[in-house]
């Protein structure tokens, strides 16, 4: 049985947009090129996390598959060969994207806009002083 939401509720609910719509001040609110600039910032390192995790789940399905491979010379009725070999070259397709999608876009660029390659990072210098973009402070 579904409960339904009781009247009152969705009208508290409706009443607060509203009032967060028509004084965005008060609903500590932010205008939209600030909002755009927020996300833009916090989307600046993708690629790189995209990349690493490319990069590290890449290798985990080779790993994987050289250890298909190993099973299978050791009890070749039990396991066949083509669960390590699939592992293998689906895992170098996998690490192999990053530097794919960037040829495409060097391919594609036009004049100086070229990607080039950003250097690998620790994890701890993506996760730097953050910025405050309105809101409480």
């Amino acid at each position: 049985m579904m409960r339904r939401v009781p009247m009152n509720v969705v009208k508290c609910l409706s009443l607060a947009l509203v009032i967060a719509a028509a004084w965005p001040e008060f609903a500590h609110g932010q205008n939209m090129q600030v909002t755009a600039a927020a996300v833009v910032e916090a989307m600046k390192d993708l690629p790189t996390i995209i990349s690493g995790l490319a990069y590290t789940f890449g290798g985990l399905m080779v790993l994987g598959g050289a250890n298909k491979l190993k099973m299978h010379a050791e009890n070749p009725s039990q396991t066949p060969m083509s669960h390590g070999v699939v592992r293998i070259g689906v895992g170098g397709v996998i690490a192999g994207l990053p530097p794919f999608m960037a040829w495409v876009n060097n391919s594609l660029a036009m004049g100086n806009n070229a990607l080039g390659f950003k250097k690998m990072e620790k994890i701890s210098s993506l996760m730097g002083t953050p910025s405050v973009y309105g809101g409480f402070c």
